[in-house]
């Protein structure tokens, strides 16, 4: 964190990386979707069908963990800024 809490240039570099931490995980909520979507299509039985959907589930809440992250720290250089 000591690294980003400095002059402009290197905090406008951390919104940067705070926008595409979001955009990965808005990517990993629909490939999720689209993932649960075929998986529920396809063959396997129904057991097998629920903890794939369950991994999904917790692989996507990873990302909303750590876009959660990233979003607190930029919270609070920006408080150390101000």
């Amino acid at each position: 964190m000591k690294d980003y809490i400095k002059p402009k240039g290197v905090i406008e570099s951390l919104h940067v990386h705070v926008e595409k931490v979001s955009m990965l995980e808005s990517e990993i909520d629909e490939k999720q979707a689209l993932l649960t979507r075929k998986l529920f299509n396809s063959e396997l039985d129904l057991a097998a069908k629920m903890h794939f959907a369950q991994l999904l589930r917790v692989i996507a809440g990873i990302s909303d963990a750590a876009e959660e992250v990233s979003d607190e720290l930029e919270s609070t250089v920006m408080r150390s800024v101000v």
